[in-house]
Order: structure tokens, then sequence, then C-alpha cells
């Protein structure tokens, strides 16, 4: 008897775990060329079980409802893994984001017939490609394309939030929820109550410059010669370059400090579509 390819389940079929074993999982990702099939074959056969087990109680918790009453049981339940078949119905519920569904009813969509900024849609636009182009279902030749799906979320959180408008990263945040939910207005309120109330201020101007200083300041920059210079740095000399933990090199500025530009791509209601921060390293 077969079981399902998608969930990493074995056949009955012969040959070898590659050609049991699904090239897409059951998110829409490929699994890349040197993927162990054979171990991950061997691991689900047992995981299986357990998931099987937690999704049967899972449909005794809900018994079909829509809604959900948040108790210690559901906490517990949470703590132990949320199927892929219940986990729209329980972060919608539990993030808040099906309160303000249901009491903005409409406001989605007109989101979506309001007039955009071009600068905000050409942003958007820009990322649609580089979003998952490892998932068969952001592929263009995909039926449907949730490339479309994603436009719409983004342009429609942009115009919804335009102090924060669109900054890059939120196209994986945006994508990563209609894998889930296959819903466009409830990938939106997700979004919403994920950064506007669990992760308030985290698309902010203070809160990524903060971020980014903290970033340079742990770097483990080397401090070396330039190669093709004769002698080393003494003492009171300015090194002509540092090679970062990644072996790369970087020139030195003229006063002795390394001056490293980070660019924070976001469009919002400021029109400012890049910032550069020259943070010193050095």
């Amino acid at each position: 008897m077969e079981k399902n390819k998608t969930t990493g389940g074995t056949s009955s079929y012969g040959g070898t775990a590659k050609d049991r074993v699904n090239r897409v999982d059951p998110y829409g990702f490929e699994r890349p060329e040197d993927f162990d099939y054979e171990s991950y074959e061997e691991l689900m056969s047992r995981y299986l079980v357990v998931l099987t087990q937690r999704s049967i109680k899972w449909s005794k918790l809900l018994k079909g409802k829509n809604k959900v009453q948040r108790n210690v049981k559901l906490k517990r339940y949470i703590r132990k893994g949320v199927p892929n078949e219940h986990r729209a119905l329980i972060w919608m519920a539990t993030s808040g984001a099906q309160d303000q569904l249901e009491k903005n009813a409409g406001y989605y969509q007109s989101l979506l017939v309001a007039q955009h900024d071009p600068k905000l849609v050409e942003s958007i636009s820009t990322d649609l490609n580089r979003t998952f182009p490892d998932n068969v279902q952001f592929q263009k030749t995909s039926n449907p394309c949730l490339q479309k799906a994603l436009c719409n979320v983004l342009r429609a959180y942009g115009h919804h939030n335009p102090t924060v408008g669109y900054c890059q990263g939120m196209n994986f945040i945006a994508g990563f929820l209609l894998i889930i939910t296959k819903d466009e207005e409830k990938s939106f309120w997700l979004m919403d109550a994920l950064l506007g109330k669990i992760l308030p201020g985290v698309y902010s101007y203070s809160y990524l410059s903060s971020f980014a200083k903290i970033l340079l300041q742990s770097s483990h920059a080397r401090v070396k010669d330039r190669p093709g210079s004769v002698g080393g740095a003494g003492e009171g000399q300015v090194p002509q370059s540092v090679e970062d933990h990644d072996g790369s090199q970087r020139n030195v500025d003229p006063g002795g400090v390394s001056v490293v530009h980070l660019s924070l791509h976001r469009h919002s209601a400021s029109g400012d579509s890049s910032t550069n921060l020259g943070l010193p390293v050095l």
C-alpha cells in the first residue's frame, strides 16, 4: 500500500529512496541535489506515526469548528506542534488576526483597489522573482502562481502601513504566510499582527540601524597589510586593509576608520527607497 509521498512516506514500489520520496516537499520547496533521501525516508517512517497521532488529537480538539478556545490545553498542544492542515486556523485565532479580519470586513479588498504609490509598486515588483525561487508555487509556470497573491499582500500592507511601506525581507514573511494559509486576506492580517503587535517596530529605521551597529561591532575583522605593501602596520601606523571573517578584503579610509555602508532598502511614505548607514568598524 502506497503512503503519501509528499509527507515523506514510503511506497511498496521498488527502486531507491529517491524514487519513492517526492522531489518537492509538502510546502512546495524543491529538494536540493545533495538531499539525503535515505536518511529522510528512514526518519519519516518513524515520525509519520507521531504526526498522524497528533493530527487525530487536533481534529478531536477542534471538532470541525472555525473557532478555538484559548486555554491551557490549547497551549500544550501548540507547544508540541500544530499540524500543517490546522496552522492557518490556529495562527489566525491566537494572533488576533481573525478578530481583525472580522471587525474590518472588506478592508483588504479596499486596499487592493486603492491607488498605490508607483515607487512602492516598483520596489515590490523587483523582489517578486527573488522570493522563494526554489518553491514551485512561486514559479510562473505554476497554476496558480503565488506571485500575484504575494504582490497583492505586499501592496495592501504598504498602503495600510505607509510609515513602514515596504522593506526587503517582508516578501519572505508574506510568502511563507501564503504557503501556509493559501489565502491573501488571512496572510495580510497575520502580517499585520506579526509586524504590528507581536514584533512591533522591527522594520523601523531606529531598530534596523541599532541592529546594524550591533552586527558590525561584533564582527571579527583582522587588521593586516594590504597585499604588496612593504613592512607591517606598526604602532601609530594606519593599516591599509582589513580582512573580514569571511576572508574578503576591505580598504581602510585615510582616517584609519573602515566604513561599511549598509543599505537598508525600503520604500515608505517618506519616499526614501534606501538609506546608507556609514558605520565605523575599527
